[in-house]
């Protein structure tokens, strides 16, 4: 199991739903985890009070980070055959950025993936077939999205690969 950090956004009910009805139909996580960001990936090797102390440390630091999200993009999954769909924010992107380089510092410092950009995003859908995820992008793209939202608190929490269990929600100033 992987100890991580997310961040469940806070945005209208009519934008969850509508990004909750898209990724019913396009995002194999759908069961798992509701619209968030990633802000620390799955570390595997580190205690859980270590990884705790540390976010909580390097959160104190920041506040509330407002974002919208205009557009979307497909890039493939690091990880896995998959390509996927994310909503990318233009305003709040530097900030939700910012974040994510503060805590792959100190502990986790050896846990930041160099060889993989790190682009702040809510991921909607996934699929092996890069056309079927660009044809998405592009439904998305001329919907000409905007969801306005908030990042108030961090979610630390397990994630096993099929189910996600939070731990300890940390509030941003």
């Amino acid at each position: 199991m992987g100890i991580m950090v997310i961040a469940y956004p806070e945005i209208s009910k009519e934008d969850l739903n509508r990004i909750e009805n898209f990724r019913e139909k396009y995002d194999r996580y759908f069961n798992i985890i509701r619209p968030h960001f990633t802000i620390v990936f799955p570390v595997y090797d580190l205690k859980q009070k270590d990884f705790i102390d540390h976010v909580k440390k390097i959160s104190d630091k920041f506040s509330k980070i407002n974002f919208t999200l205009r557009s979307a993009v497909t890039v493939k999954d690091s990880f896995s055959d998959y390509w996927d769909v994310l909503l990318t924010p233009d305003d709040g992107s530097s900030r939700i950025r910012k974040l994510h380089d503060a805590l792959y510092t100190g502990i986790l410092i050896t846990e930041l993936r160099m060889d993989i950009p790190y682009i702040p995003h809510m991921t909607v859908g996934n699929d092996i077939d890069a056309f079927q995820c660009y044809n998405l992008v592009n439904e998305l793209n001329n919907a000409d999205i905007a969801v306005k939202g908030a990042i108030k608190r961090l979610s630390i929490a397990w994630y096993d690969g099929k189910s996600l269990e939070n731990i300890e929600d940390i509030e941003l100033k």
